[in-house]
């Protein structure tokens, strides 16, 4: 599963709510707010969680909240920034980045 901005964060709820369907969360410049104060439990065993964002974008910090939060819940999770803004080509970027951390793991 895959997306950015809001789609990033409809691609995290997604790989929290149906892991068994989600394996791997790709989610890019993660807007839709903070994640709540306690994530509950995974459903089963957890999708491993990419998250990138733009150095110079506004949901960096949201980003970077998400990864703490997923990191809190045992979920796993890894975090990377580019120097870029919320735009497309940071997202083409981190698309094709992530998916070769994919093939190599």
């Amino acid at each position: 599963m895959t997306g950015q901005s809001n789609g990033g964060a409809f691609a995290v709820w997604a790989g929290l709510r149906r892991p068994e369907v989600f394996g791997h969360v790709l989610a890019f410049s993660v807007a839709g707010g903070p994640p709540p104060a306690q994530l509950g439990p995974p459903k089963g065993p957890p999708s491993s969680f990419q998250l990138v964002a733009g150095a110079l974008e506004p949901f960096r910090t949201t980003t970077a909240d998400w990864r703490d939060a997923l990191g809190r819940g045992g979920v796993p999770v890894r975090h990377s920034e580019l120097v870029a803004g919320h735009d497309p080509m940071l997202w083409d970027i981190a698309f094709l980045t992530c998916l070769q951390e994919l093939a190599v793991a």
